[in-house]
């Protein structure tokens, strides 16, 4: 898998009734430095945080704090009301859970035809058996290999607040009516971070700490660049790795 994938390192682990019976690292976790990996190499999950997320909303859910069917508006005063074809459209945190809400994903640039009728984008895709980018366009393969590339992935400005964060994208048309069209966001979890966090009244991070402790999830933390973390595993360019001239950059 570590091969077929190009990964440097890989980690793994298998538990049965809850206990891990093996586990092992394999390649490297520090390919410059040439540290190999090890069980307790810690890496980044990437996308895995939405349903952990998920779980830290589901308990406010649980403790009556948080109402997923009310607008954003009434946890986020700040984020701007949204209409979508001139309509005003209810925006909830049921939505966004769901990737229903019409929030971009990440994207060099928003792509003119934003804001065309969800049945007709659909249309077209069936007729083109093309996938649809993030932004409703129609893209060929060589754009879909090119995703990583695009700018939002590599911003390096640290944000004092989630609130700060959705300066990114606030202010930008919906994709779709909430609740109509299904489109994969990371983006909408910022936005979800942010409603936990006035939710709970509670710094998010605190929140989501307390949670790992309640999972047993010793090993899991904020990934801060500044941060000490024993057996973090070293980033690097996937390119630079493979032609073994490596660099790294500061996230």
């Amino acid at each position: 898998m570590k091969e077929e994938s190009g990964s440097p390192g890989v980690c793994v682990a298998v538990s049965v009734d809850g206990k891990i019976v093996w586990s092992e690292g394999f390649g490297f976790a520090d390919v410059e430095n040439r540290v190999l990996c090890s069980s307790k190499t810690v890496m980044r999950i990437a996308s895995i945080s939405k349903p952990i997320t998920a779980t830290a909303a589901a308990k406010l859910w649980e403790e009556g704090k948080l109402d997923l069917d009310s607008p954003i508006q009434a946890y986020i005063s700040s984020f701007p009301e949204k209409t979508f074809d001139g309509v005003a459209t209810h925006l909830t945190t049921r939505h966004l859970l769901s990737h229903l809400g019409g929030i971009r994903h990440y994207k060099k640039k928003l792509d003119p035809s934003n804001g065309k009728d969800p049945e007709n984008r659909k249309k077209e895709m069936k007729s083109n058996q093309q996938p649809l980018d993030s932004g409703d366009r129609l893209i060929n393969s060589k754009e879909q290999e090119s995703e990583f590339l695009r700018k939002e992935y590599f911003i390096k400005e640290h944000y004092k607040t989630i609130t700060d964060a959705l300066v990114l994208f606030k202010d930008d048309p919906l994709l779709s009516v909430p609740g109509k069209s299904y489109l994969y966001t990371t983006h909408g979890w910022t936005l979800i971070s942010a409603v936990i966090e006035k939710a709970a009244k509670q710094d998010f991070l605190e929140v989501m700490e307390k949670l790992f402790k309640d999972l047993g999830l010793k090993n899991t933390c904020a990934d801060f660049n500044e941060k000490i973390i024993h057996h973090r595993a070293r980033y690097g360019h996937a390119d630079a790795i493979r032609k073994k001239k490596v660099f790294f950059v500061k996230v």
